[in-house]
């Protein structure tokens, strides 16, 4: 059976981090909306609690978290450059 030779392009970190970025606050703002209109559910206050360190219901707490997604997405890009240092080995 033939081997194949596939090339992989290494992953561009800036564009990892704004993708990361938005899928995350995406993510948060779908679970807000969902706990406005279903608050007995924990939909938004589990995100806030692990995003935020403001109590939940506040403008302060809503941008807080916000801001941690976005920090917490652009720390997960260190994976970017594992994968593009393990894809130059190969």
């Amino acid at each position: 059976m033939p081997t194949v030779q596939t090339t992989h392009a290494p992953m561009n970190g800036i564009a990892a981090g704004w993708a990361l970025s938005a899928v995350l606050v995406a993510l948060f703002l779908v679970c807000v909306a969902l706990a406005l209109l279903w608050p007995t559910s924990a939909f938004g206050q589990g995100w806030q609690m692990v995003l935020a360190t403001l109590p939940g219901g506040s403008i302060a707490a809503f941008v807080e978290a916000i801001l941690g997604a976005v920090a917490v997405a652009w720390l997960a890009t260190v994976f970017v450059g594992v994968y593009n240092q393990l894809l130059s080995r190969r």
